[in-house]
């Protein structure tokens, strides 16, 4: 059965399960958050809405999509996925970090509710992946308040790039305090006792402290990566807080567990507040379309 290992800490968490064993086990709604509740230590939704319910803070709403259609067929959709946040995406990520980002420099701000992706997939589970992804992304900001860095913004670069054995590294930047932080997530099997001997002693050279987060990750924690969090030992402090945060943070958003909503690739997708200020729907173009001209 799916989720077996899966405990929310949170109603959206809970919701979110239900909706996977809904769809997976064939079970009617109810009895889903029941049953999700159950996973999370409570006797059914209604407990757990009693004893979480309080504690939530205001969330805010952004919508994520992206469009894909397959080159071979006529198949085409959109997906589209609502993310409740503690603050506005705005507030995490400027329009011009979001080009830092790995995973969150394939979308634009539409509106301050709405990110769209600016790529075509070419199916639909290419689509789900990228806007779960997305998603982990805006989950680590919101609970870290880290931003994306470039290679300019690094306090230390050739010390942050020298880290021995490192696999999908990232590099962020604590705006208030100005520190620089690495976020390394390798796979599970590609860091075994040699390199981890080897990243302690770098750690022990270069003044660094190096662990493995509490939180499983954003880059694929669903098939396998795990997330260390390194930095310079002077912002110790720092780093305990960032590791506290991360623990309390939602689970990551992935594929198997995907919530959101399919739709035909037209009309676009418009948020309500791009509705209500009276914005205009795009969508990427698909390259495969584009007439042979002197200007494309």
């Amino acid at each position: 059965m799916i989720g077996n290992d899966i405990r929310p800490t949170t109603i959206v968490g809970i919701k979110r399960l239900a909706n996977s064993l809904h769809k997976s086990e064939g079970l009617k709604h109810a009895k889903a958050l029941d049953l999700a509740s159950r996973r999370a230590g409570f006797t059914n939704f209604r407990n757990a809405r009693a004893s979480l319910g309080s504690k939530q803070k205001l969330l805010y709403t952004v919508f994520l999509t992206a469009y894909w259609r397959e080159p071979r067929s006529i198949a085409d959709g959109r997906e589209t996925l609502e993310l409740g946040l503690e603050r506005p995406w705005q507030s995490l990520i400027s329009g011009k970090e979001l080009r830092a980002s790995r995973a969150l420099s394939k979308f634009r701000g539409r509106a301050s509710d709405h990110l769209a992706s600016k790529a075509m997939y070419r199916n639909q589970d290419g689509a789900r992946q990228a806007l779960c992804f997305a998603a982990r992304e805006l989950q680590f900001m919101a609970a870290t308040g880290l931003r994306p860095a470039d290679g300019r913004r690094l306090l230390r670069p050739k010390i942050a790039v020298s880290l021995p054995a490192t696999d999908h590294a990232t590099h962020w930047i604590d705006p208030a305090r100005n520190i620089d932080v690495i976020i390394d997530e390798p796979y599970v099997g590609a860091i075994g006792q040699e390199k981890v001997a080897r990243r302690a002693t770098w750690a022990e050279q270069h003044g660094y402290r190096i662990e493995q987060a509490p939180w499983p990750g954003m880059y694929a924690p669903d098939i396998g990566s795990l997330m260390f969090v390194a930095m310079h030992e002077t912002s110790s402090k720092h780093f305990d807080a960032i590791l506290a945060a991360l623990e309390s943070a939602p689970e990551p958003i992935v594929r198997g567990q995907w919530f959101g909503v399919s739709a035909p690739f037209r009309p676009a997708f418009r948020s309500p507040q791009e509705q209500q200020s009276g914005l205009r729907a795009i969508a990427p173009i698909d390259p495969f379309l584009c007439r042979n001209t002197e200007s494309t």
